[in-house]
């Protein structure tokens, strides 16, 4: 999962944007370097999905680990290069804190919050 957003956010983006959902949970928003493509990466329910919208339709994917859940999602801007991502992954009574922060190798972060 973190291999996924990393790749999507920090290597293949030009404009990264995050914002909020109808539901208040964080997204980031990112513009493909080829320029044809939008990646919106979310929380829906109980997993983070990856929403691709480009010329030649749209079309969702499942980010996640088979019998877990995600909770508490978080996307904070450090800085124009750089985003902090947060998430509890859990399975029955275990849970497991990922942070990560990306570097935006390619593009700057913008936050619209």
């Amino acid at each position: 999962m973190q291999g996924i957003v990393e790749k999507d956010v920090g290597y293949e983006s030009t404009q990264i944007t995050i914002r909020k959902d109808t539901k208040g949970f964080a997204l980031l928003e990112c513009k493909n370097i080829s320029g044809n493509k939008t990646i919106t990466i979310c929380i829906e329910d109980v997993r983070l999905i990856k929403k691709i919208k480009s010329g030649n339709g749209t079309g969702s994917n499942a980010l996640y680990v088979n019998d877990c859940i995600v909770e508490e999602w978080n996307v904070e801007q450090v800085d124009t290069k750089n985003v902090k991502v947060s998430f509890w992954l859990k399975k029955n009574a275990n849970r497991k804190f990922f942070k990560q922060i990306i570097h935006c190798y390619n593009g700057e972060v913008i936050n619209n919050a």
